[in-house]
């Protein structure tokens, strides 16, 4: 569960984002005011190329120990617990891997509108993205590397990096989260 000041930076953390991203020409759409998802809390859309990300944000409290990207007490906790044994030698990596395999993965199944407000979206490209500080980057884009996702980095105004991950494997995500609830399940 988040603690109060881990809210905080976190909801400062996507403010930033949201407004840098705003400020770049992507119109962005939140959780709450332009769709009634849980997840994802943030989708940048860039009309002009024709394209959509799914934004995660990970702020720096969420690599702190413990980690609510690890210890929530959520239907994926199975999945949690399978990031801290991947990653036991290090808290931050199991972190990130928890937020790729569980939050983003959930972000993306759950988002599915045809269409928000003028944006036609199964018209669109979609792409999954990670917003992380800068200083926990070489840390995130390592566990992408492990889990085996073909992505890029892209530094946004050294206020964090938005990592992108390729069209192909956003559509695979889901599917790597269901092999590993398989593996889980078969242990």
């Amino acid at each position: 569960m988040l603690t109060r000041a881990c809210k905080k930076d976190r909801q400062l953390f996507l403010s930033a984002v949201k407004r840098i991203m705003g400020s770049m020409g992507l119109k962005i759409l939140e959780r709450g005011l332009d769709y009634g998802t849980e997840k994802p809390d943030m989708v940048a859309v860039y009309p002009d190329k024709q394209k959509y990300y799914i934004v995660e944000a990970l702020s720096l409290d969420c690599f702190e120990q413990p980690s609510p990207r690890l210890y929530a007490k959520d239907a994926c906790q199975d999945y949690r617990d399978y990031c801290k044994r991947l990653f036991s030698g290090n808290e931050a990596e199991a972190a990130a891997a928890a937020a790729v395999i569980c939050d983003l993965s959930s972000g993306i199944e759950a988002f599915s509108y045809k269409a928000v407000g003028p944006h036609i979206l199964n018209a669109m490209s979609r792409y999954a993205s990670l917003a992380v500080p800068p200083e926990k980057t070489d840390e995130v884009c390592g566990v992408l590397e492990k889990l085996g996702l073909d992505f890029r980095s892209l530094d946004i105004l050294d206020d964090f990096t938005l990592i992108l991950i390729s069209r192909q494997d956003t559509e695979k995500l889901s599917e790597k989260k269901k092999f590993i609830g398989f593996m889980l399940a078969n242990r």
